[in-house]
């Protein structure tokens, strides 16, 4: 779902085989635990310009922007399991979980200016890179300047993604929210089969609250503090034991853990070799 969301949003990108695609995300979430920084959006942008020959920096952009997409409908999704489902949260937990949805109402109102307007990422590079590229003296200078025109060329990028017409953003909020759906009812049938019956609701509102809160786009440092976030939404939405809620985390982990070997074989097998020519 997350190819079909990122091709949609790639300039010239509709062609994309969508498998190639997807262990092309595989490496990137591989790299992105390994290392630290966007080396994983880097490197499978990288990998789609050396592949099928489309600009890396607009791969990167519509990378960025598929980010926010799914970040914005994930939160949606959790107000609504909020405001609408039958959740057995236990007493004085209410206060909790409703303030939780707010801050996430709010982050996912900035979440989509941030994607409509890309200029943010325009006047962060002037203020930060251009002042340093006229102060620093020398080789850091150009370095800074380096950077300068590097973010300057992703910032026009992201606003060449952001003037695709509405069906195109039409379609990648369709495979967000058909890709959350799908993540969800993996939780669900996971907790089945180890004889658990949580809260559908609470199921849904954990999954896209622990996404939506931004914990699973952190880095390698932060990586627990998703854990720790949903096992305690778990808890607190689904009805079940801390214990059962650590078992079924360790379900969502093990699944990671298999996309990252499916990005280790799209590593040897993508990395090299020449270009595959898009078919139209």
């Amino acid at each position: 779902m997350y190819a079909r969301r990122w091709r949609a949003l790639i300039p010239g990108g509709e062609a994309l085989p969508v498998l190639p695609v997807t262990g092309i995300l595989c490496a990137g979430l591989l790299l992105n635990t390994s290392l630290p920084g966007p080396v994983g959006e880097l490197a499978a942008s990288g990998l789609i310009q050396r592949r099928y020959g489309l600009p890396a920096t607009a791969a990167f952009a519509a990378n960025i922007h598929s980010r926010l997409i799914g970040l914005s409908c994930a939160a949606v999704l959790a107000v609504g399991a909020w405001a609408g489902g039958s959740m057995p949260t236990p007493p004085g937990y209410e206060s909790v979980v409703g303030l939780a949805a707010g801050f996430i109402t709010l982050g996912a109102m900035a979440l989509g200016v941030a994607s409509w307007r890309p200029d943010w990422l325009e006047w962060a590079a002037n203020l930060s890179l251009g002042t340093l590229a006229a102060r620093l003296p020398g080789a850091f200078g150009r370095v800074a300047q380096r950077g300068l025109v590097l973010a300057l060329e992703v910032s026009r990028a992201l606003h060449d993604v952001a003037r695709h017409p509405p069906l195109t953003w039409a379609r990648a909020i369709f495979w967000a929210f058909a890709g959350h759906a799908t993540a969800t009812t993996g939780i669900l049938l996971g907790a089945w089969a180890v004889g658990l019956d949580p809260s559908l609701a609470g199921v849904l509102f954990t999954y896209c609250a622990a996404t939506a809160g931004g914990a699973r786009a952190l880095r390698r440092a932060r990586r627990p503090g998703w854990d720790a976030l949903f096992i305690g939404f778990f808890v607190a939405t689904t009805g079940v034991g801390v214990a059962e809620a650590v078992l079924v985390m360790a379900m969502v982990r093990l699944q990671q853990l298999l996309l990252m070997g499916l990005g280790a074989v799209a590593l040897t097998t993508l990395g090299g070799g020449e270009a595959a020519p898009l078919k139209v």
